[in-house]
């Protein structure tokens, strides 16, 4: 695995980054999960990251927001037997049926680890882990 390329989500529990499946936000998968949402919106409808964001290292970034913007849902994931094994099955996926699978075994790690993931991508590291391809 490594750095975020387009579509990436983290991998909470290693410096992992880059799995591939995309990060959708909508108004059921907020980010929003006990810390609000990171990212801001200016004037113009850009948006950017959190505290964290532009280090240039989407890694870097997500370390950041692991310990600060996203700490709770990386703890939620992380202490999720359901959340760490979803997150193993779609390390291993290539497809989207792979990851619809994934979703179908583990529903409620899918549910935590897109909470997260959101936090991260299209939140707390929006530009480093370039958000804008990969959130909706």
């Amino acid at each position: 695995m490594g750095g975020c390329a387009q579509g990436s989500t983290p991998d909470p529990g290693s410096s992992n980054d880059d799995d591939g499946a995309p990060v959708e936000a909508d108004s059921s998968t907020d980010g929003s999960g006990g810390g609000g949402a990171v990212g801001t919106t200016s004037g113009g409808g850009t948006t950017t990251g959190g505290s964290c964001d532009d280090t240039g290292v989407c890694g870097t970034c997500q370390t950041c927001a692991d310990a600060s913007a996203c700490v709770s849902q990386y703890n939620t994931c992380l202490n999720s037997f359901d959340c760490l094994d979803y997150n193993a099955c779609i390390d291993t996926c290539v497809d989207q049926l792979c990851y619809d699978d994934c979703g179908y075994y583990y529903p409620v790690g899918e549910s935590q680890f897109l909470d997260y993931a959101v936090c991260v991508v299209c939140g707390a590291c929006y530009n480093d882990c370039d958000g804008a391809s990969a959130c909706i």
